[in-house]
């Protein structure tokens, strides 16, 4: 239904429980692409399919995040930001934007889905390693959560049955 009231042009895919917009791709493929990656197209579907997969898992599994929560996050970022860059930079990081609350309303709705994704993650996370005691070298264990959470995202794509719109 959510497909339906937007433009199909602004759609990239259809999952069974999200749907990927074709403005997020185009950001995601910039931002590789400014990091000189070979495949950017490639790599920013291959992160929305993740990232919006995971997001639903998220969800589904009863993690959410409130407008309190964002703002104490971005609250905690802007001192970071504001502490460990000098004017110069802080000013050209939000320059793309046409204000420095145009450049914090965008952070708000990256942390909406940020944030819940954390949360589920660290949990996961938290499961796993609890179940691996038997690794005992911290280093390997973070490789083998790694290497598991790699697949719990492979596996997350898979069930969203993503469809790419016409």
């Amino acid at each position: 239904q959510l497909a339906k009231q937007m433009d199909t042009d602004s759609i990239y895919a259809i999952g069974d429980n999200i749907i990927i917009a074709n403005d997020e791709i185009e950001q995601y493929e910039k931002f590789y692409e400014l990091q000189g990656n070979s495949a950017p197209e490639e790599i920013a579907i291959a992160y929305a399919e993740k990232r919006n997969a995971l997001y639903v898992a998220a969800i589904m599994n009863g993690f959410s995040v409130t407008d309190v929560e964002i703002y104490d996050y971005l609250d905690e970022l802007k001192d970071i930001l504001t502490t460990t860059m000098s004017e110069q930079e802080y000013r050209e990081l939000i320059s793309a934007f046409e204000s420095e609350d145009a450049y914090w309303n965008y952070q708000f709705k990256v942390y909406e889905v940020n944030l819940p994704i954390q949360k589920y993650v660290a949990t996961l996370e938290h499961e796993y390693k609890s179940q691996h005691t038997e690794i005992t070298d911290p280093i390997a264990l973070d490789q083998a959560w790694g290497e598991e959470f790699e697949r719990i995202k492979e596996d997350l794509v898979k069930q969203q049955n993503y469809v790419v719109a016409e």
